[in-house]
């Protein structure tokens, strides 16, 4: 299944018209381009192994299911954080760094798998949660338990790519446990809790 990526599909996002990610991204034919091709691929081939692509691929027009799911993300994100990512480079934004890219890969996985999310409209939902919590550009990062970082100080490292990972995955959980809470009249079920675990 990782032969999309190795088979150059990784390259779309650059070229496609209507594309989040169009002349964005940094590679050899776009030097450049501010988003590491690397961290694209590193979204990809995590969930192509054990995410929401697994799935698409089994269907029919997999690869463009695929496709249109990023897209539709990224759009998403790009709309939500507007701030953070226009005009900016890694140096001035964690949200297009490598490991902003990366985490923000597996936020796309929450919202795909708990709210079956698959729409910029409705990625933008669950991305709304985090607006008041992160710290792309300037400000620090409260991960809890006195882990308190500048927002300049996270770096492309796996330590730090997993920690920013998990707080993001974490916010939006806890967001999407209280809307369940408020769409069931303040009487969320034991089911329901569970399902966003």
């Amino acid at each position: 299944m990782g032969a999309c990526c190795r088979n150059g599909w990784a390259d779309a996002p650059e070229y496609a018209d209507g594309s989040a990610f169009k002349n964005l991204i940094h590679q050899h034919t776009n030097p450049g381009g501010v988003v590491k091709d690397t961290a694209i691929q590193k979204v990809l081939m995590n969930s192509i192994s054990d995410g929401v692509m697994r799935e698409l691929l089994q269907r029919e027009g997999g690869i463009e299911l695929c496709y249109d799911i990023v897209n539709e993300f990224y759009w998403a994100v790009r709309d939500a954080f507007a701030s953070d990512w226009d005009g900016h480079k890694p140096r001035t934004s964690r949200l297009v760094h490598g490991a902003g890219i990366v985490a923000m890969g597996q936020v796309m996985e929450t919202l795909a798998y708990f709210e079956n999310a698959r729409t910029r409209d409705k990625f933008l939902v669950g991305l709304q949660s985090l607006q008041a919590k992160t710290a792309w550009t300037s400000g620090e990062w409260d991960f809890g338990n006195g882990d308190k970082r500048t927002w300049k100080a996270i770096q492309n490292f796996s330590g730090d790519i997993s920690l920013l990972t998990e707080y993001l995955v974490r916010e939006v959980k806890a967001a999407q446990r209280e809307r369940l809470w408020e769409d069931q009249g303040g009487g969320l079920t034991t089911e329901a809790s569970e399902v966003v675990e």
